[in-house]
C-alpha cells in the first residue's frame, strides 16, 4: 500500500470519527457503517463531510453502494 493510499484511508477514518464521535482506532476499512450507528440522516451528514474533506462529489447512485467504510475509498480517490 502506498503512502498516498494510507493517507487517504486515515483521513477518511478521521472524518468518520469526527462525524460519529467514535475514536478512529475503533474504525477500520472493514467496519460496516451500521455498526457505527449511522442512520439515513447521519449518513447524509457524513457524505457531506466527506465531500468537503476530499473535494469530491458523491452521487446518490454511488451512495447506494456504500455499506462498509472501504466502499467509500474508490469514490474519493482522485486517480
Amino acid at each position: 500500500m502506498t503512502n498516498k493510499n494510507q493517507n487517504t484511508e486515515q483521513k477518511l477514518i478521521e472524518t468518520i470519527s469526527k462525524q460519529t464521535e467514535i475514536p478512529s482506532d475503533e474504525i477500520s476499512l472493514d467496519t460496516p457503517l451500521g455498526e457505527l450507528g449511522i442512520d439515513s440522516l447521519s449518513f447524509m451528514a457524513l457524505i457531506a463531510s466527506i465531500q468537503v474533506a476530499f473535494d469530491v462529489k458523491i452521487t446518490s447512485k454511488d451512495m447506494a453502494k456504500i455499506y462498509y467504510v472501504k466502499d467509500i475509498i474508490p469514490l474519493i480517490k482522485n486517480e
